[in-house]
C-alpha cells in the first residue's frame, strides 16, 4: 500500500479535501433532492392525470346511464308504436272492407242519381215554356216603368183589387206575379205555369196537332172554323178570350161590336 493511500484511509483528511468532498456530497445530496423533487412533481402530475381521467370516466358513465335509459324508453316507444301499427294495419283491412261495401253503396246510388237525373231532364223536356220576346218588348214600356215608383204600383193594386172576391184577387196576383218575372228575367223562355196548366195546355195542344186539318195551302179547318194559316190559338179558340166567364155578356148581344187590329180574322169567327 502507497503512503498516499494510507494516510487517505486512517489519516484524517485536510481541510481542504474535506471540504472538497463536504461539496461533492452536498452536491450529490442536492442532486439527489431534485431527482425525488421531480419524481414528485412527476407523481402529482400522474395522480392528478388519474383524478381527471377517474372524474371523465364518472361523466362518461352518467352519459351512458342516460344513453342507456333513453334506449329503453325507446323501446318502449318502438313497442307503442308496434302495436299501434297492428292496430291500424287491423284497421285498414276493416276500412277497405268497408270501402269496398260503401264503394258498391256508392255505385247504386249514382246509377239512382243518374236515372232521377234522367228522368228530372225528361219532365225538363217536355215542360211547355212561355216565349217572352213579344211580351217583355210591351211590358218594359209599361209595366217596367210603374214597377220603378213603389208607392205608386202599392196604391194601383189596392185599387185594382178593391171590392173583389178572393179567387179573383188571385187572379190578379197570378199575373202581376207573373209580369214581375217577365221584367226581371233576360231569358226569352220563362217557365211560369203551374202543373194544372202544363197538363191543360198540353192537352189542347195535343188536340189542335191532331185534329187541325189542312184543306189547302191557304185554308184550314178546326172546331168547325176555316182560318187562312194554320194558327188557331188556344186563348181564341180553346178560351174563347174568357168570354164564357163573363156573367153580363148577354146584355152586349144584338150590339154592334168593333173588332179592330185582327191578326188573320181569328176573333172576328167567334
Amino acid at each position: 500500500m502507497r503512503l498516499k493511500d494510507f494516510k487517505m484511509r486512517f489519516m484524517p483528511p485536510s481541510s481542504r479535501s474535506f471540504h472538497e468532498r463536504m461539496n461533492k456530497l452536498e452536491m450529490l445530496v442536492e442532486k439527489q433532492n431534485d431527482g425525488r423533487t421531480r419524481q414528485y412533481e412527476h407523481l402529482s402530475k400522474l395522480a392528478r392525470d388519474e383524478h381527471d381521467q377517474t372524474e371523465m370516466l364518472k361523466e362518461q358513465g352518467k352519459e351512458l346511464s342516460d344513453v342507456c335509459a333513453y334506449v329503453l324508453a325507446l323501446d318502449e316507444q318502438l313497442l307503442r308504436l308496434s302495436h299501434t301499427i297492428a292496430s291500424l294495419s287491423e284497421a285498414s283491412v276493416t276500412f277497405a272492407a268497408n270501402l269496398e261495401k260503401n264503394g258498391r253503396a256508392i255505385s247504386v246510388l249514382q246509377n239512382k242519381l243518374t236515372e232521377c237525373g234522367e228522368k228530372i231532364n225528361s219532365l225538363a223536356e217536355h215542360r211547355i215554356l212561355f216565349n217572352t220576346w213579344l211580351e217583355r218588348k210591351y211590358h218594359e214600356q209599361t209595366f217596367g216603368r210603374l214597377l220603378k215608383d213603389t208607392c205608386e204600383i202599392e196604391k194601383r193594386f189596392k185599387d185594382l183589387v178593391r171590392g173583389l172576391d178572393d179567387d179573383s184577387v188571385n187572379t190578379v196576383a197570378k199575373i202581376l206575379h207573373r209580369l214581375y218575372k217577365l221584367y226581371e228575367n233576360d231569358e226569352q223562355m220563362l217557365d211560369i205555369f203551374t202543373y194544372d196548366e202544363q197538363a191543360l195546355i198540353k192537352r189542347y195542344l195535343d188536340e189542335r196537332q191532331k185534329n187541325i186539318l189542312k184543306i189547302s195551302d191557304n185554308l184550314y179547318y178546326y172546331k168547325g172554323k176555316y182560318l187562312p194559316e194554320r194558327t188557331f190559338d188556344s186563348m181564341v179558340f180553346d178560351f174563347n178570350y174568357g168570354l164564357d166567364r163573363i156573367e153580363t155578356l148577354k146584355s152586349a148581344w144584338d150590339k154592334d161590336i168593333i173588332d179592330a187590329g185582327a191578326y188573320i180574322g181569328d176573333s172576328a169567327v167567334l
